[in-house]
């Protein structure tokens, strides 16, 4: 018996790992199940042998091995006779029945068996368990997706079960079993089989079956599992090439199209789309020269126009606009791609301004769907955004609502930075970059967006000035503590909106933001020397290219358009008062003080001055500090000795009393 129990340990092990069932012969089959029978028929008996109940658990182990199995192909091969071996599974089934009940969570530990002494409860999966047990995985394991709780052998046989199932294509087990690979799916170990080229053909096969007949349900977990498997291995996606998925999924938009559909079947072939043309440039190229795509995806917009909007409306359109989004991307990127489809951008930007115009239900899923629309305004023409203005009252009136929309969202993320003990957190480049571009590029494009922007962020100054432009609640407050910002993308967006606002005119961008605080943009784009503002408009011009998702094109429909001649920046009485001791470095008016070389004899005004030139001179020979000035292109150079900085500083102060006060 000995050798029975350590043949039935090494047989538990090895069975369950490599699921393969070793091949006996039919009697010596039979006589080691009668031995193994045996000793679960004496577990917890007063006159038999009392068995642990680590014993108890490789026993059991072996009769769900064995009736979990197709048994008859192992036999068979060995000449076994189907008589022989349905007696011998019979007996299995019978005696496993008598002693096991079907299994627990609840009453099952890691290990698979429970409490010394309490009934012991594990899976005996014959035909009709099998899908119950499947069944009853899905239902625990649904929204688990780490699978930490489950066994490692429970997931191997499991997975290996349906993938027989999905060969041979049982209809009555395929749903189920296609539910349970969108679970393993998940997991890593699970991944390395699933993405075998055979597992992905029948996976296509039931998502885009060939007949005019659809089992949605199976389509629908099919697509789950692809694109499971495609955003965690992205290596399968040159064999959904080969496949013609993209046909494939582009055919069944249309139908949606028009059938108008809302169904999960769509959202699942937007999502594999989406993953397909963000993983592959390629497939973003071939969606744009399919041109009907492009315009596909705005008349399944267009479905949802004019009708209220449920929950799942919301999370819809949201996927097509991401898809859009990165068909977009591409076009923006050629020259000739653009003039092509500028009227197609045309009917994106009056869809967008029909979405930004709808009542705000102040859901996830509507906050969702504005970072949506936020993002493809970033890959919209310049020229476009005319577009996202409506007219009232017969053109009499320009309607801003949805320019105010973008600019209430863009208040919403600053809130967080207006907190006292603000610390700068990772993700607001994320949130933050791609409304601000979106909102320079419509100022940019635009002259009375940008007209209505400015009134909004940087009105006309009163006795605010008084304060840091950094300090308070308004928007100008928040954008202006950001211009500090570690984060290099949020700080030059921010930077570059408030120069657009301000018609790219140094001397009234400083008045709003302060030099300490706008320095550092000025200094990175050699804007320091007092550039002509025809020099510090191509340089706007450059750096909103470098922020455009990496846009290179510079079409007339893409390009800035020219600002008036005239100033707006009238300024108010309070300001008019203030506006000769406001600091410009600080960017706030401070109390006049006293000259602190008031008094003093020439001779003691050169000793300091002197002093100071030493004190300069001392830290710059030990490295601590590098003194600079300003060149002629703008940008700062090193000085080789202090006394070069003042060959400039009568040029600086004749750049001061000559710049724009207004």
């Amino acid at each position: 018996m000995t050798l029975y129990f350590e043949g039935a340990r090494r047989l538990s092990k090895d069975g369950m790992m490599s699921l393969e069932v070793p091949v006996f012969s039919v009697t010596g089959f039979a006589t080691f199940l009668n031995a193994v029978i045996n000793q679960l028929r004496c577990y917890g008996s007063e006159n038999g042998r009392v068995l642990q109940v680590e014993d108890y658990y490789y026993y059991s182990r072996i009769l769900f091995i064995f009736s979990s199995r197709n048994l008859p192909l192992s036999l068979s091969a060995k000449g076994g006779t189907d008589q022989t071996y349905q007696i011998l599974v019979e007996s299995v089934l019978n005696c496993a029945h008598g002693l096991c009940d079907y299994p627990s969570s609840q009453a099952v530990n890691n290990k698979g068996f429970s409490e010394p002494g309490k009934a012991n409860r594990f899976p005996l999966w014959d035909g009709t368990s099998f899908n119950m047990s499947l069944e009853n995985f899905v239902q625990e394991h649904d929204f688990d997706f780490s699978l930490k709780t489950v066994d490692e052998e429970q997931k191997e046989l499991i997975l290996r079960r349906c993938l027989d199932v999905l060969k041979s294509g049982e209809e009555t087990e395929l749903v189920k079993c296609l539910s349970c690979l969108r679970i393993l799916s998940r997991d890593e170990r699970c991944l390395d089989q699933l993405k075998d080229e055979n597992v992905i053909d029948r996976l296509l096969s039931c998502a885009f079956p060939s007949g005019e007949i659809l089992n949605e349900l199976q389509a629908v977990e099919a697509l789950k599992t692809l694109s499971n498997l495609l955003f965690k291995r992205p290596s399968i996606l040159n064999h959904l090439k080969s496949a013609d998925v993209i046909q494939k999924l582009v055919s069944r938009l249309k139908t949606h199209r028009d059938t108008v559909s809302r169904s999960d079947l769509l959202q699942l072939d937007l999502k594999l789309l989406f993953l397909l043309s963000g993983l592959d440039p390629t497939v973003r190229q071939e969606l744009v020269d399919r041109n009907e795509v492009f315009s596909l995806l705005a008349d399944l917009l267009c479905t949802f126009q004019s009708v209220p909007l449920s929950t799942k409306d919301y999370q819809l359109i949201s996927d097509i606009f991401k898809v859009a989004y990165n068909i977009g991307y591409s076009v923006q990127r050629s020259p000739t791609n653009l003039q092509s489809n500028l009227e197609i951008f045309n009917r994106y930007c009056e869809i967008i301004r029909d979405f930004l115009l709808r009542p705000n239900p102040r859901t996830p899923e509507h906050h969702q769907l504005t970072c949506q629309l936020v993002n493809f305004l970033n890959v919209m023409p310049r020229r476009s955004f005319k577009l996202l203005i409506s007219m009232k009252g017969g053109a009499a009136v320009q309607e801003m609502t949805s320019i105010q929309v973008l600019l209430d969202f863009l208040d919403t993320e600053l809130v967080p930075v207006s907190a006292p003990c603000y610390i700068p957190q990772p993700g607001l480049e994320e949130t933050l970059c791609p409304v601000l571009n979106a909102l320079t590029r419509a100022a940019q494009g635009n002259r009375d967006i940008r007209k209505y922007c400015r009134a909004k962020v940087l009105p006309h100054l009163r006795a605010e000035v008084r304060n840091l432009p950094e300090e308070g609640a308004t928007m100008r407050n928040r954008l202006c503590k950001l211009l500090t910002n570690p984060s290099h993308g949020v700080s030059e967006l921010v930077a570059l909106f408030l120069f657009v606002l301000c018609k790219e005119d140094i001397g009234r961008a400083v008045k709003y933001t302060g030099f300490g605080n706008f320095a550092g943009f000025l200094a990175r784009h050699a804007l320091l020397g007092g550039a002509s503002k025809k020099s510090a408009r191509s340089k706007a011009e450059q750096i909103a290219v470098e922020n455009s998702q990496g846009a290179t094109t510079a079409v007339e429909e893409d390009s800035a358009q020219e600002y008036s001649s005239a100033s707006s920046d009238s300024e108010t009485e309070e300001y008019k008062r203030l506006k000769d001791e406001v600091n410009p470095v600080t960017g706030r008016w401070e109390a006049s003080r006293a000259d602190p070389m008031e008094g003093m004899s020439e001779e003691q005004k050169e000793y300091f001055a002197m002093e100071l030139v030493n004190n300069i001179d001392k830290l710059q020979r030990g490295g601590v500090i590098q003194p600079g000035r300003v060149g002629e292109d703008g940008r700062v150079k090193p000085v080789s000795h202090v006394l070069e900085l003042l060959e400039t500083a009568k040029t600086v102060q004749k750049e001061e009393d000559s710049s724009d006060s207004d």
